[in-house]
């Protein structure tokens, strides 16, 4: 069957479920991997980091990681005692793997999304939540941290990846939730990953506990921009991106000028790469073309991003990194400035008694 000939849906799924082995992806997953298979070879546990800007692949690569280890397991994929999407779907931002065995339920390893300003309670009940424990709403510093600590060890917990742990250092108010962590790696022996954008390092400096226990801090770096060199990285990144594309005719991703606009629109961040690719898939799709052209690539950047024609990649005739960057930069710091001006405006629509459309 032709692509054009099957549903919009059957044939974006194809890219929103697209990831590649790269090197840095194989990588960081080989890091989690060791963590995780050295679980209580120490009287303690280990801690850490992998951190890395917006869209450098860290959830992906936790999500792989846990689908192994429930394929090699025979575990199902749930969230605390509810089982969630199947694998090759688009996991929840929290799950854990969950594995029936004679003498009850294990969970090898589990994978929590922390929210803005976090609290210990509220970070702690998250965690107990994924083991499918439901604390009672006013319990203590105390009761949480022996309930973390039992039901740890009862379901003999080994790894515990926390998302987004620079929500930890951003408020003050914050910081005592890397007691969690402390908690987890000290009493209960198990296993501590954080993940986040590189300031959730400053966890190390805010908690004396986390620094002693911690054993690595790995930054997954974007791709560099080698479209002249076919066998780098980036490049093979790219013809893998082409192969899926669900379209009759190619669409030249693999194509150097093509794969330096992309780098450019994209920064070399996988998880920036594949969204942006989905978009323009669709408005390939809806313009009823048989590939993504150079001109869907440029209106697809230019709704995206507000982009005039001089900072559209796609547009400029030699597009020049260097020359780019400075484009870039603009174009970042006009973002800040209306991001500013919305912050501006929530309290005076709260006063106002205007619903605030803006979180």
């Amino acid at each position: 069957m032709a692509y054009r000939d099957m549903p919009r849906r059957e044939r974006l799924r194809e890219i929103g479920s697209f990831h590649s082995d790269t090197p840095a992806f194989l990588e960081a997953k080989g890091i989690i991997a060791n963590l995780h298979a050295d679980w209580q070879t120490s009287a303690e546990g280990s801690c850490v980091f992998i951190v890395g800007d917006n869209g450098a692949g860290k959830s992906t690569v936790a999500d792989d990681f846990l689908e192994d280890i429930a394929g090699k397991t025979g575990g199902t994929a749930c969230r605390g005692n509810v089982e969630v999407l199947p694998s090759g779907e688009k996991m929840p931002p929290s799950w854990g793997v969950r594995v029936r065995t004679s003498q009850g339920f294990e969970r090898p390893v589990i994978k929590i999304e922390i929210g803005p300003k976090p609290r210990f309670n509220a970070l702690m009940a998250d965690y107990l939540l994924q083991l499918g424990i439901r604390p009672r709403a006013n319990a203590t510093y105390g009761e949480l941290t022996t309930l973390c600590v039992h039901h740890s060890i009862l379901q003999r917990v080994r790894t515990v990846i926390f998302d987004e742990s620079q929500e930890v250092v951003e408020h003050a108010s914050s910081w005592e939730a890397a007691n969690v962590f402390r908690h987890l790696v000290n009493t209960a022996r198990v296993q501590v990953l954080l993940m986040g954008m590189p300031h959730a390092l400053d966890i190390a400096d805010i908690n004396p506990a986390v620094r002693r226990r911690t054993r690595e801090r790995h930054t997954i770096q974007p791709f560099e921009c080698t479209p002249d060199d076919p066998e780098s990285a980036y490049m093979r990144f790219c013809r893998d991106a082409e192969a899926i594309l669900p379209f009759d005719r190619p669409s030249g991703l693999d194509a150097p000028l093509t794969a330096l606009r992309m780098h450019l629109a994209c920064g070399g961040f996988p998880g920036v790469y594949v969204p942006f690719l989905h978009a323009a898939a669709g408005n390939a799709i809806s313009q009823d073309l048989d590939s993504i052209t150079g001109k869907v690539l440029a209106e697809t950047y230019r709704k995206a991003r507000g982009a005039s024609d001089h900072e559209n990649p796609f547009v400029i005739e030699d597009p020049d990194p260097e020359r780019f960057k400075l484009v870039a930069a603009r174009m970042k710091a006009r973002e800040a400035r209306e991001q500013s001006r919305l912050a501006e405006r929530r309290p005076l629509a709260a006063r106002a008694g205007v619903p605030d459309f803006t979180k």
